[in-house]
């Protein structure tokens, strides 16, 4: 639901709760019952516009992939750049960086394609320090090969997470991914 939509909502439901309790409602508990309502309601409004934003409170998470197939070369961030879900504006595009926006547990995934007779090596990085590795050994070229990982990791706001590959490799487009959510 928009702001815009849940602002429509909302008055829709005073302007209700106006007319039933003015026009004419005696029943005491019907009335408390409404007032109870409505004061609920109240609240659950100014929490979710707290910081002008009615998304603030839903957790950091996003998923990226590969537009195309790209060749990266050993070292260098593997930018994922076609960003399917990026809730909280965590994941840089033009970067590859992932930002965490509060301390807490998360969770990331990362998966690559290698073509036949290519390589790649994507490993998880935290603050510049390796916390999870993968192997796309397909240098005798059989077809394509896809591995991915899995990494549970405490953060604090503000550090940094990307995928790096110590070697010059190819990554095909689609079928290799990055993604991460704030579990708590």
């Amino acid at each position: 639901m928009t702001p815009a939509q849940l602002g429509y909502g909302v008055c829709f439901l005073f302007h209700f709760y106006v007319a039933f309790v003015n026009g004419g409602c005696h029943n005491g508990v019907t009335r408390r019952l409404l007032d109870n309502q409505f004061l609920s309601l109240k609240k659950s409004v100014n929490m979710m516009t707290e910081a002008n934003n009615c998304y603030s409170n839903m957790p950091a998470a996003f998923y990226a992939q590969m537009k195309s197939t790209k060749t990266f070369s050993g070292g260098s961030i593997i930018v994922f750049d076609e960003v399917v879900t990026n809730q909280g504006n965590v994941y840089n595009s033009a970067t590859g960086k992932f930002t965490a926006p509060t301390k807490g547990v998360y969770l990331f995934t990362w998966s690559a394609m290698s073509d036949p007779g290519k390589m790649s090596h994507p490993h998880l990085y935290v603050n510049g320090k390796v916390t999870g590795q993968t192997a796309d050994n397909n240098s005798r070229g059989r077809g394509y090969i896809n591995a991915s990982n899995t990494a549970v990791v405490v953060l604090k706001k503000g550090d940094i997470v990307c995928i790096r590959d110590p070697n010059t490799a190819q990554y095909r487009g689609k079928y290799s991914s990055f993604n991460g959510v704030l579990l708590g």
